[in-house]
């Protein structure tokens, strides 16, 4: 289970997002596997995977969020 913090904002996809948003955020989600892949390859500990893993997710989240603007 996640927990949202209360300064963290909560952005969803809806029906509402246009199509180019729509694949703006697929083509990011894409993105975020190809990265978290890389992270698996190459880290050698917990340490190092945990730290490749949030460094991926924020840049992919930042475009992300880019996409719905």
């Amino acid at each position: 289970m996640h927990t949202i913090h209360p300064d963290q904002e909560v952005i969803t996809m809806d029906k509402r997002a246009s199509k180019k948003a729509r694949q703006c955020c697929a083509r990011e989600k894409e993105n975020l596997v190809v990265e978290l892949q890389k992270c698996d390859w190459c880290s050698t500990s917990y340490e190092s995977l945990s730290k490749c893993y949030q460094a991926a997710a924020k840049e992919i989240g930042e475009r992300s969020r880019a996409c719905l603007m």
